[in-house]
């Protein structure tokens, strides 16, 4: 019995040895969430489920400011920002803001983006370089006559052309104004074959102010249709004479999606409440993939200005008037960058002109992570700084002879101009509500198709001449420019 028990004392030792080896893993399993290898490479959040059929955002994704403050009444592009003619002065800060300040602000600014980048690397973004998800079955970027990696516009492939026609043409013997800020206006819809003729009066115009630096922005999500032809013969035309295009393109449009529920619009992503997409643009395959392919079809002008002429300047808007905040604005700018590679600058546009605090949409924010920015009302003229960029769209003005018209007046218009020509930013776009279909009478926007654009008269236009020349020349004793 003795020996018996002897013998059995290693094999018992085995297992002793076996089970405390064991037992660790046995009471973390579990604890590791398993990830399938071929997922493994993907750059959004694993951990997060797909918010493709959902209707609200993860539980887990809590907006910052939900607690604290109660939803602000949405922003449509009806709203009227403002009806005054009372001088701006009161909106300027100290144009000789400290430099430490300006130093101080700055270092708070790079503090914070890199505090963000290390929480987004966390869930698996790097805002240093390009998103992975692509859309497979859209065409090849060479289709559209360039290359994301830097190299560069093939003239040959671009729609029509051929290396000599999209050469810099040769600059006209008629003078124009060597202004240093680039001038023109916001035509979203541009595109809109019902909006042709307002379209076409503010294009011959700008051309006939005789500036040599002109600026256009477009929308493009398709809420005023998408007309590639068009539009390529548009950028041709701003580029002849010598004139050089500072092209700004809008990608999605916020200030639809603040009224998802209720428009007809149904091009883009103007069907989708801001909350919910601000976890699809960071989430799901889908909606990203959908975002790229907006971004694609946009290449081929961007390419056409470029060869036009070295110096035109190229940017993209992820969102009009956007309903972002960080998390989801640095998604919108990676999927950006993947795809135009540098033939864009990126801005960012919030909208925060309802609160400062909140934005126009619970959570909105302005976070840019060193993006230029773009903004749309006097109040925000301060914030302005140096190749930042500034446009009426949702402020409109009016002249002197006309009542019943919104907006801020020619007067203070002018103000705009020249501060922030003095502050060295890059652009400033014109815009008015009836150019852009919006009505008093209208109780919500309608559908673009059945709006009614209204034409500009010539004294209209005469004075926005004057105004696109302000600054950079001599007085005229004449009536006209």
């Amino acid at each position: 019995m003795k020996k018996k028990l002897l013998l059995g004392l290693p094999l018992l030792a085995v297992v002793f040895i076996l089970f405390f080896q064991g037992l660790p893993r046995f009471l973390t399993r579990g604890a590791t969430p398993q990830v399938e290898g071929s997922l493994e490479d993907e750059d959004f959040d694993l951990t997060q489920p797909s918010l493709q059929d959902l209707p609200e955002p993860p539980a887990d994704v809590a907006e910052p400011v939900s607690e604290l403050f109660e939803p602000p009444p949405s922003v449509d592009e009806t709203d009227d920002i403002s009806d005054s003619s009372e001088p701006l002065d009161h909106l300027l800060d100290d144009p000789d803001q400290s430099r430490k300040e300006k130093i101080k602000e700055k270092r708070k600014v790079k503090a914070l983006s890199s505090s963000l980048d290390s929480e987004y690397q966390e869930e698996g973004f790097d805002v240093n370089s390009p998103a992975t998800v692509a859309s497979p079955d859209l065409p090849g970027d060479q289709e559209y006559g360039y290359a994301p990696s830097g190299a560069g516009v093939n003239p040959a492939l671009l729609p029509g052309s051929s290396p000599e026609e999209t050469a810099s043409p040769e600059p006209s013997p008629s003078p124009l104004l060597d202004n240093s800020q680039a001038r023109g206006y916001t035509i979203l819809n541009l595109m809109q074959t019902q909006a042709r003729d307002t379209v076409e009066a503010q294009l011959q115009n700008v051309i006939e102010a005789k500036i040599k630096r002109i600026y256009l922005g477009v929308l493009v999500d398709g809420t005023f249709s998408w007309d590639e032809a068009y539009f390529d013969r548009v950028v041709q035309r701003l580029n002849e004479d010598g004139r050089e295009l500072t092209l700004v393109m809008y990608m999605t449009n916020g200030s639809t999606m603040r009224n998802a529920e209720e428009t007809d619009i149904q091009a883009g992503f103007n069907t989708i409440n801001p909350i919910t997409f601000r976890n699809l643009i960071r989430y799901d395959p889908r909606t990203r993939a959908q975002y790229q392919s907006l971004v694609r079809r946009s290449l081929r002008i961007f390419a056409r200005n470029r060869t036009l002429n070295e110096n035109n300047k190229n940017i993209i808007i992820p969102m009009l008037e956007d309903n972002l905040d960080a998390q989801s604005y640095v998604a919108m700018r990676q999927l950006t960058r993947e795809i135009s590679g540098n033939i864009a600058e990126i801005y960012r546009n919030p909208c925060m002109k309802i609160n400062p605090r909140v934005g126009c949409y619970a959570g909105n924010d302005e976070v840019t992570f060193g993006d230029a920015v773009e903004y749309h009302i006097p109040e925000e003229l301060s914030r302005l700084d140096l190749d930042d960029g500034f446009s009426l769209d949702g402020t409109g003005y009016k002249f002197n002879f006309e009542f019943g018209v919104r907006g801020i007046s020619e007067a203070q218009v002018g103000q705009l101009l020249d501060e922030t020509s003095n502050r060295g930013v890059a652009y400033f776009g014109l815009w008015r509500f009836d150019r852009q279909g919006l009505h008093e009478t209208d109780e919500v926007p309608i559908h673009p198709d059945d709006r009614d654009y209204t034409v500009p008269t010539l004294e209209h236009l005469r004075r926005e001449r004057a105004l696109l020349r302000r600054g950079f020349e001599e007085p005229t004793s004449g009536d006209d420019i």
